[in-house]
């Protein structure tokens, strides 16, 4: 064996044989001491192990399990200075100290099971299911997926909107997957969990699963407008006949995200201010409203109107499909999304469970528990002293009623009978109206409407100025549910 010094320039030399009967090498010659310095590209150590990275960062990862490798490379260098361990290293002592914290990676799957069958027991309502497949050793089988709905939440849905938003997001952890979630409102407009799930990936066959798990165990048969994005697994789950979310079959209404919409319509147009301007028209009520809105997008980008009139098809490129603008404009939903325009709710539960997601399965569950646990006890308490005050309404509610009383004396709005048949024509006047618009800008005008209500017996008490305070007294007290007021 030769051996040289890195430095090409330097004559330094080690000659060494192994020997004949042994594993042992012996140096034969060597060329003095050696004195040349050569670059040393080295900074990581040898014997800083990811143990002792983990040994290094516990504290701060029980303080904050999201802490990112930038950060643990930090700390490891204020204890070791000069050392900068690989990412590699960094990231296992991150995953190490999170498994002494919080249980084994591994073993946490085995624990599952008996951590949801615990919660069931103390939670009476609370419902799971967990899949496995065979394998070659008949002692141990292969996790595919969990599924699980706390029974509080369960209780809540007959008092909820008929609308639930349902999306995805990435495990962060040692292992990949993601977590599926169901999202429910209340009166308050507070989002309310209603069923989380484990897959491995993103299909419609973990979707149908899931989303077949949901409408048994949790829906039932309440009628419900799902908002989702326009993931393919997600849309086929409501072409199937026999997954419980049948569209065509009348079990359920879809409607789209108009968050997501937007932003593949950016990537189309390459435009902000059409991506600002179709924002403005989704949400818009009255069909006169969205035509002066719609006309004026067609102006600016013919392309734009193409894309958008395809969005709400199963297929895009299907030309047989006919088109489905309901699924995507609020003034054709038949009031169907309560004027959920997106599926921001269950974004806003990825970022809620962040920290959950990058745990062992054992304490993600664990995680979702007590943060629910948490907001049904702060919501009681709110309730209950709505309650103890004789309100009627929640809050969101009553401040809703009072904007539209105050927007129908200021506009001076009145109904009239129209006949014997239930219809009446209520005037609206100094209804806003696009006058003109020019690079984004509009102009506005004042105008009277007459509007024709064919629900029968409609009744408008605030156009004839009575005080709502007044009307509500006379109505009697709301009888809530027990299960609602448990945590």
């Amino acid at each position: 064996m030769i051996v040289n010094c890195r430095d090409t320039r330097c004559t330094w030399r080690l000659y060494a044989k192994s020997g004949l009967f042994s594993s042992k090498w012996k140096i034969r010659t060597i060329s003095g001491p050696h004195t040349c310095h050569a670059d040393a590209s080295r900074t990581d150590h040898a014997q800083l192990t990811a143990e002792m990275v983990a040994d290094v960062i516990r504290e701060d990862i029980r303080e904050n399990v999201t802490l990112s490798i930038s950060s643990v490379k930090g700390l490891v260098r204020k204890a070791y200075p000069g050392i900068t361990p690989k990412y590699n290293k960094l990231w296992r002592g991150r995953e190490l100290a999170i498994a002494q914290l919080f249980g084994s990676w591994e073993k946490s799957y085995n624990l599952l099971t008996p951590l949801l069958e615990a919660i069931k027991r103390d939670n009476p309502g609370t419902k799971y299911g967990v899949a496995h497949e065979p394998m070659g050793d008949p002692t141990k089988r292969l996790f595919k997926a969990a599924v699980w709905a706390y029974g509080p939440c369960i209780a809540a849905v007959p008092h909820l909107r008929p609308i639930i938003s349902i999306d995805a997001c990435f495990l962060s952890g040692r292992y990949q997957g993601r977590l599926l979630m169901a999202c429910g409102y209340d009166a308050e407009n507070q989002l309310l969990p209603l069923a989380f799930a484990l897959v491995g990936e993103e299909s419609f066959q973990t979707w149908g699963w899931s989303m077949r798990w949901l409408r048994m165990e949790v829906i039932g048969n309440k009628e419900m407008c799902v908002v989702s994005d326009r993931h393919m697994g997600i849309k086929k789950v409501f072409t199937d006949r026999y997954g419980g979310w049948y569209e065509d079959g009348g079990e359920c209404v879809h409607r789209l995200c108009s968050q997501h919409i937007a932003e593949n319509l950016m990537k189309k147009v390459h435009n902000k201010k059409l991506c600002e301007l179709f924002k403005i028209l989704v949400k818009k009520k009255k069909p006169r409203r969205f035509e002066e809105f719609f006309e004026i997008l067609r102006k600016k980008s013919p392309d734009a109107v193409a894309y958008l009139n395809n969005v709400g098809k199963y297929q895009d490129t299907n030309h047989n499909e006919i088109p489905k603008p309901w699924k995507v404009y609020q003034c054709m939903d038949n009031g169907a999304r309560w004027g959920i325009m997106t599926t921001n709710g269950s974004e806003s539960l990825n970022a809620v469970f962040k920290v959950s997601r990058r745990l062992p399965v054992v304490a993600l569950v664990e995680d979702t528990y007590y943060k629910c646990l948490a907001w049904f006890r702060d919501r009681q308490e709110k309730a209950m002293a709505r309650l103890a005050d004789r309100q009627l309404w929640s809050a969101r509610v009553e401040a809703l009623l009072e904007k539209r009383i105050k927007k129908c004396r200021e506009r001076q709005m009145t109904s009239m009978p129209l006949g014997v048949h239930g219809e009446h024509e209520v005037k609206v006047n100094d209804e806003r109206v696009v006058y003109k618009e020019r690079d984004g800008n509009f102009t506005y005008k004042k105008e009277t409407f007459r509007y024709k209500l064919e629900q029968p017996h409609p009744s408008c008490t605030v156009c004839r100025n009575q005080d709502f305070v007044e009307i509500a007294n006379t109505l009697p007290e709301p009888n809530l549910p027990m299960n609602l007021q448990k945590t």
